[in-house]
């Protein structure tokens, strides 16, 4: 039996990703005030301390501590002879006066233990931040917490802040922190903890009216950090948190159109689940929704064939429930390899150009791939044996390639 061999030019090219743009991050990760913060003591004689993740009264009232090491402000180590301790974190200075003020966003990660002597969380301490410029303007309570024992995420659109406030020179702004005990008796409120500060430049795609416009052929690094509910039902597949981010992209002259999220490895985000609507943002209609089929086991991967050329399909993207969010990559690809006809059924290889990952699918188990330079040298060599691989290219170089496929029936020979 002759052996068929499948030949494609196969594109592999470096993709520039667009994505949110961080403009203040600190997690204070190290063992003092970090470069460019300022700490203010406002009353009594107490600071904040760095390399630490252990909140104040831990071992008393069972206060759970921070992953990693956060700013902390242990009131209680103050002692009962200070009857008033406040003090304050200061950002460093940022501007905003490039971007538009409806996609920025601010995200801190806090925890107050207010209990005081008897177990009650009756006394009064508490944060509050405010926004301001060096013109000293100032506005208070963007944001205002007295009690939680577990850290965790707050998310503040300082938008509406800044709309308000056109007198804000907004290349000039900061962020403080306030944390005051309030002098109350007992005269200490036991602390506070700041970690994981980032103020960021979101993508607009929060609603499905605003969803992010997507070429084939294409992949960003996206974020749905701050992504809040749409109000649209929650697909049909999967368990997902309510905020969702928003795509659309035009169907080609084939029909036929993939849609796919990977993992950023620095990200923590690490499951995603995704549904696809056809129609008008006023009258969805749900034709896809898939939870784990994407390029890692948690992420998603929708293919649809048949669409309607021309048409618009608005894509929906979730963190699964519970987990964190973060960024990701966002793949949009044409569903056939558009390199040449194939003798092999069904065969679609994905995506052209590639990136780090190659996905092949064949309606036959594909024994072998081979990927040759233009040189005719080997440069990658693999034997999956199913009827889907996924092949791994990250170590290849950008350039023009060949790659050979053997299928299961089209070959005498075993490898």
């Amino acid at each position: 039996m002759k052996k068929l061999l499948q030949l494609f030019s196969l594109l592999i090219a470096m993709n520039g990703f667009s994505q949110a743009i961080v403009l203040l991050d600190e997690d204070f990760d190290g063992n003092s005030l970090p470069n460019g913060w300022t700490s203010i003591i406002s009353y009594g004689n107490h600071d904040w301390s760095f390399g630490s993740a252990t909140m104040p009264g831990n071992s008393t009232y069972n206060v759970t501590n921070f992953p990693n090491n956060a700013a902390i402000f242990d009131d209680d180590a103050a002692g009962s002879t200070d009857s008033h301790n406040a003090s304050q974190l200061l950002s460093p200075e940022f501007s905003v006066a490039e971007y538009p003020l409806s996609a920025i966003k601010l995200r801190y990660q806090y925890a107050i233990n207010n209990k005081g002597a008897n177990g009650d969380n009756t006394y009064h301490a508490s944060l509050k931040v405010r926004i301001e410029d060096n013109a000293g303007h100032g506005y208070n309570f963007i944001a205002s917490h007295i009690y939680t024992t577990n850290p965790i995420y707050h998310w503040v659109d300082i938008r509406h802040f800044l709309n308000n406030h056109p007198e804000f020179d907004k290349a000039h702004l900061r962020i403080r922190w306030h944390f005051d005990d309030h002098g109350t008796s007992p005269s200490w409120g036991w602390g506070v903890g700041l970690d994981d500060i980032a103020l960021m430049v979101m993508p607009e795609n929060d609603t499905c009216s605003d969803a992010q416009p997507i070429s084939l052929a294409s992949s960003s690094l996206v974020s749905n950090e701050g992504a809040s509910d749409s109000g649209i039902p929650i697909p049909s597949c999967g368990q997902v948190d309510p905020g969702d981010i928003w795509f659309k992209c035009t169907v080609p002259a084939s029909g036929s159109i993939i849609f796919e999220t990977t993992q950023d490895s620095s990200s923590p985000l690490i499951d995603t689940v995704m549904n696809v609507y056809s129609g008008s943002c006023s009258n969805l209609q749900e034709i896809a929704c898939n939870d784990d089929a994407g390029g890692g086991t948690l992420f998603s991967l929708i293919e649809l064939d048949n669409q309607t050329p021309g048409s618009t399909l608005y894509i929906r993207v979730f963190t699964y429930q519970n987990d964190p969010y973060g960024t990701f990559y966002f793949w949009a690809y044409e569903g056939t390899s558009n390199i040449g006809i194939s003798n092999i059924p069904g065969l679609k290889i994905y995506p052209n150009p590639a990136d780090n990952v190659l996905h092949l699918k064949s309606e036959q188990a594909i024994e072998k791939i081979e990927i040759f330079n233009l040189l005719g040298q080997k440069v990658l060599m693999n034997k999956p044996r199913t009827s889907q691989p996924k092949l791994n290219i990250s170590n290849l170089s950008s350039g023009s390639y060949i790659i050979k496929i053997k299928t299961e029936s089209q070959q005498e020979d075993t490898y």
